[in-house]
């Protein structure tokens, strides 16, 4: 087997990490910056991506129940 460099991993457990400017910023703030509305399965919460991460949520969600039906 090869060895290699993988670097220091991190972790938020308060939901926080710092912004680009290096303040403190919410972890999730990417799900609200985009044009294009996703789901997740409750309408209660949807989220505003951009079109090339709601295309990959999308095909992430999907539960192999609905992927047999739309076949």
């Amino acid at each position: 087997m090869g060895s290699g460099n993988h670097g220091p991993a991190t972790m938020s457990l308060d939901g926080f990490i710092a912004d680009p400017t290096d303040q403190v910023g919410p972890l999730f703030d990417w799900y609200g910056n985009g044009d294009i509305e996703v789901a997740p399965g409750d309408l209660e919460r949807m989220f505003q991506v951009t079109a090339a991460r709601a295309k990959y949520l999308t095909e992430s969600w999907k539960t192999p129940e609905s992927s047999q039906a739309t076949k």
